[in-house]
């Protein structure tokens, strides 16, 4: 298993300014030598143009060949 976070800013030229903050969290897990699967957790806040919040879980399934 490996743990990983990641945060993401997004500038707007709309808006001249920062629009949204992107953060993950999550874990990528080896079941063999040809597929994963990743779990998360993300929380995505926008500024611009309206305050919005936008909370995720999500699973990412890898294939290897």
């Amino acid at each position: 298993m490996v743990p990983y976070g990641n945060v993401e800013w997004f500038y707007d030229t709309r808006f001249d300014d920062w629009a949204r903050t992107l953060a993950t969290l999550g874990a990528e897990v080896t079941l063999t030598d040809h597929f994963r699967y990743e779990l998360y957790l993300a929380r995505q806040a926008d500024h611009l143009p309206e305050e919005k919040d936008l909370n995720a879980l999500g699973v990412v399934l890898e294939w290897y060949f």
